[in-house]
Order: structure tokens, then sequence, then C-alpha cells
């Protein structure tokens, strides 16, 4: 008797709905279609793109399961040179994009995303259509790159409204567009969004982008030199341990302007324990820079500046010339407060042509 095969758009459709509970982040569903699919796997009749259908689908749940290494591995195992559909091309780009994000290769992650868009005209889905608008805003936020993350936020946000149950999703998109006008100093707009999202994240229950949007909000008055209410919100989010290395670095600046250094490398020092045991080196950097710009006069040419422009490398090579051009201008300004002209000089050069070199 002849083995009946399952027919290759059957597992199609049930990879379909595997992906589908992967972008709603349900792991145990995920889990549960994972074994699913695999079972009709070994029965399917022969179809190459179905087989590199399940394989960029696998490779995305690995990352919704924060396997990290595994999905290394996976990605190994994916021939980007066989012929791949539209669809199929794009996400292979977008996944590994995403990949890049988690990784915080935010330069990677965006030549990715750049070549998954080439296909993206392609999609039926506007929901998954508006992620990726999502992800890019989010990718473009972190490399300072506000007014092209502004862009693709509102484009997300114009697919979102049309669907009531992504309410969540809206609270998001106001919250990175929060992030963009304080990283421009809008801080009127900022606080504006930043409050719509809060809203809207009690609207739906969702505690844990309550507790980002708290954090924010202390980033925001940190920004404008108003302390005690950043220092009020960001002692209620470092309570509920919630990315506490970037709350030891908020809470070091503003007791550093109040001029308690005690409390100040009290919370360098724990933020850098933090970074640490995280492995996060990019806030290590920002921590070392709060200890440098408080450098005493007489160490400021034999130590800091050494050290300094090494933390500009850093940052240079990972693509964030916003905070190259940030922290130059700020160590070069406490240089020429200090009557170090030429080196003020040296680092007023390196902030200024960094932006030049970006544009």
């Amino acid at each position: 008797m002849l083995k009946v095969l399952v027919a290759a758009h059957e597992v199609a459709n049930a990879l379909t709905r595997w992906h589908e509970f992967i972008k709603m982040g349900n792991v145990a569903k995920s889990e549960q279609l994972k074994e699913e699919v695999e079972y009709l796997l070994t029965d399917m009749e022969k179809n190459q793109d179905v087989l590199l259908y399940y394989s960029l689908i696998d490779y995305r749940h690995s990352l919704l399961c924060h396997n990290t290494n595994e999905s290394e591995e996976k990605l190994q195992n994916i021939d980007p040179h066989h012929e791949m559909n539209d669809l199929l091309l794009y996400y292979y780009y977008y996944f590994k994009g995403m990949h890049q994000y988690k990784l915080q290769n935010y330069q990677e992650a965006l030549s990715y995303y750049n070549q998954a868009e080439m296909s993206l005209e392609n999609l039926s889905d506007e929901i998954e259509k508006s992620e990726f608008y999502y992800k890019v805003a989010s990718a473009y936020y972190h490399m300072r790159q506000f007014l092209l993350a502004i862009d693709y936020t509102f484009k997300a946000i114009s697919i979102y409204q049309n669907y009531p149950l992504y309410k969540s999703r809206i609270a998001d998109c106001h919250n990175v567009l929060g992030l963009c006008y304080l990283g421009r100093k809008e801080y009127e707009k900022a606080e504006k969004h930043f409050k719509e999202s809060f809203e809207a994240a009690k609207e739906i229950g969702d505690k844990d982008l309550q507790v980002f949007l708290m954090y924010n909000l202390g980033y925001l008055y940190s920004e404008q030199n108003q302390s005690d209410l950043a220092i009020q919100f960001l002692t209620e989010v470092a309570a509920k341990k919630f990315r506490l290395h970037k709350v030891c670095y908020l809470l070091a600046k503003e007791f550093f302007k109040k001029g308690d250094r005690k409390l100040a490398y009290l919370h360098i020092s724990k933020g850098k324990e933090i970074c640490q045991e995280i492995n996060n080196e990019e806030y290590f950097h920002h921590l070392k820079v709060l200890e440098l710009l408080d450098s005493p006069p007489q160490q400021l040419l034999k130590r800091a500046a050494f050290q300094m422009n090494k933390v500009l490398d850093y940052f240079q090579e990972e693509g964030l010339h916003g905070f190259v051009h940030d922290y130059a201008i700020e160590f070069g300004n406490l240089l020429y407060k200090y009557q170090y002209y030429e080196n003020a000089s040296h680092f007023y050069n390196r902030g200024v042509n960094c932006q030049t070199s970006k544009s």
C-alpha cells in the first residue's frame, strides 16, 4: 500500500499559523505548532520552497525563545544563494536584521532591513508591513537617526490604527516617537507621546510598558535638568528591577548634577557590575564617560584624554556617531574650562568631524 504524502500547501498553511503565534510572542503555542509542523514535514511531498520556509520560521522561533547560539547555527544552514521567491527573500533578510538587532548591532540590522524592504511591496499582509516599519524605526532610533525613525513609526501607526487588536503596538509606537523627539530635544512633543503611550498601556493593562514609560519620563526630566523629578521616577523604576544598567547611568548623572558624588559613584559602580553580568559593552562605556567627565584637572591630560579617545573609538566603531559628537564636545568643554585649549580643540574637531562624516 502506497504511503499518502502530505500536500506541501498544507504544511505551508501550518507554517503560517506557527508564524502568527511567533509574531504574537506566544512561546507555549509556538512550541506546540513547531511540533505539529515537524510531524507533517516527515511525510511531506518534496517541495524546496516549503522546506526553506520552515527553516526561516524555525529560525525566527529560536529568536523568540532567545536562543541566540541556536539561532546562529540555524542561520548558517540557510542557503541565501538558493533561488528564493520574494516572500522567502523578505523573511531571510528581515530575520537576519532582527538577529543583529538582538545582538545590538544596529548598523548591520539596518543593512539587512534595507535589503528586506526591496521585497516588502510584494507582501499582502498589512500587519506584517507595519511590524517591519516598527522594527526599522527602532533600529534607526538606536542609531540616533531620529527623522528616519519618526517617518517609519508614523508609517507603522497608519496601518495599526485600522486594527483595534493592535492597541499595544500603537502604544509602543508612541513610545518610540517620544524617544525620538527627546533625542531631538523637542521636549513638549516627547512628553505628549510618552503620556499618550502611558494612557494606552494603562487601558490595555500592560504593566511592563507602564514601567518602561516611567523610565522614559525619568530620562525626559533628566534631559531637562529637573533632577528631583527625574530621580523620583528613576528610583521607582529601579525598585522594579527594570533596565538597571540604564537606570544606574541616569541616576549617576542626576546625582552628579546635585553635587552628590558619593551616590553618583555608587550607581556607576553598580551599573558597571550589571553591565558585566549581562555583557552590555555599550552602557559600560557610557558609565565610563561619566567618570571621565568628573576627572580632576591634573588627571585630564595624563589619563582622561587618552581613555576618552578610546571610548569615542568604541562608539565610532559601533556606528553610534551621535554619542561620539556629544561626548567629544562635552569633554572638549571640560578641557577648555581648565585652559587646555589645544587639547580641547582636538575633541571639538573630533565631535564636529564625526557629524560631518555621518551626513
